[in-house]
């Protein structure tokens, strides 16, 4: 598996299948697209951290540039912590044209996709 770059080649995806380091588990898709805007690049360089969607584990995560893996982002400090927002996985799952994606949900809502495709985020505190 290599790593996935976006359009414009400077946003980092994490690929499907990488474990969290903590919990060593995968949620399939670890959706860096609903962070803030500009924080997967951060992530990806291993100046910010994201947290692992499992409400039994939630530790935070980055990537350090390291290719098809996450690890402990607990040294980075409070305020470049991340959690994925609502509005975005919104935008997003909708197609929403300022994102430049075509809806990922087939015509559910985002609720009813994450309950049938992507079960790691039922429950997932989402930030603002």
């Amino acid at each position: 598996m290599r790593m996935k770059l976006t359009e414009d080649c400077s946003r980092i995806a994490v690929p499907h299948g990488v474990i969290c380091p903590e919990c060593k588990r995968s949620p399939g898709d670890w959706h860096a697209e609903w962070l803030p805007e500009g924080v997967d690049l951060l992530v990806g360089k291993g100046q910010a951290a994201m947290d692992c969607p499992y409400r039994d584990c939630g530790a935070w995560v980055t990537s350090e540039g390291r290719l098809n893996q996450l690890v402990s982002g607990e040294d980075i400090p409070p305020e470049r912590r991340y959690k994925r927002s609502l509005s975005r996985a919104r935008k997003y799952a909708s197609g929403d044209p300022s994102t430049g994606h075509v809806s990922q949900t087939g015509g559910l809502s985002l609720e009813e996709w994450i309950e049938t495709v992507v079960p790691a985020y039922k429950g997932y505190d989402f930030g603002p």
